[in-house]
């Protein structure tokens, strides 16, 4: 995909909406792709606006159950096709997934490659572009702190909650009294040295040694959460 980036780009076209719809509706299974998030070298709105300019109106199935405001979970939806393998742009209210089959491991350099594709080919669709900007509607932002705050808590709560490991029968006494669970984030979930700590449970395969822990520490991670016993 790298060195071929720019042909991949330009083999893209619209496939028939009833040639989508017999797929959808006979379940063909698809070919083993790549799927990908599209990250801060390209905006949501630039890739919108490319590619209606390209292609006219998003054409995907999700269109088909899309309410005519803001609330909804896909906001945009294209289905094009390379060849015989389809490609998908979904625009989501807090991201932009890009699915391209029959390519299956894709790198971050094969996404890099095609990012740079079709910003070069901006220049192609100068004046359509420029429609389709003026098209838009200009809406403000307005980010909920808390919320952030909240869903970082609760994936935190999540992640122990999935834990399968007790560890509290296997600690002394002294250990108990100063059991700590440090997370990243600086989120410090209080202990209780009454009774075992059901809650702190760890999945025994996927817990490793925290590297930086000094020798006196008992220290393991899970992901972003960390467990430290003094």
């Amino acid at each position: 995909m790298r060195e071929s980036a720019p042909l991949f780009l330009q083999s893209l076209t619209v496939p028939p909406q009833l040639e989508l719809a017999e797929k959808a509706l006979k379940q063909v299974k698809r070919e083993k792709g790549s799927l990908w998030t599209v990250d801060n070298s390209i905006s949501p709105y630039d890739l919108y606006s490319y590619l209606k300019a390209r292609f006219d109106a998003p054409n995907g199935l999700s269109m088909l159950f899309r309410s005519p405001s803001t609330d909804n979970l896909i906001q945009w939806h294209y289905t094009l096709k390379s060849g015989e393998f389809l490609v998908e742009f979904l625009g989501f209210n807090t991201r932009v997934e890009i699915w391209i089959e029959g390519h299956p491991n894709l790198a971050s350099e094969d996404w890099a490659a095609l990012i740079a594709a079709i910003k070069a080919d901006f220049k192609n669709y100068g004046p359509r572009l420029k429609e389709v900007r003026a098209e838009l509607e200009e809406w403000q932002l307005f980010y909920n702190p808390c919320q952030r705050l909240e869903s970082v808590v609760k994936r935190h709560a999540e992640c122990l909650a999935e834990l399968a490991l007790i560890i509290y029968d296997c600690l002394n006494s002294r250990q108990r009294i100063r059991l700590y669970i440090v997370l990243t984030h600086a989120l410090v979930l209080p202990t209780s040295t009454s009774s075992p700590s059901r809650w702190l449970l760890a999945a025994r395969n996927t817990l490793k040694p925290w590297n930086s822990a000094p020798a006196s520490v008992f220290s393991l991670q899970f992901g972003e959460s960390r467990l430290s016993i003094f």
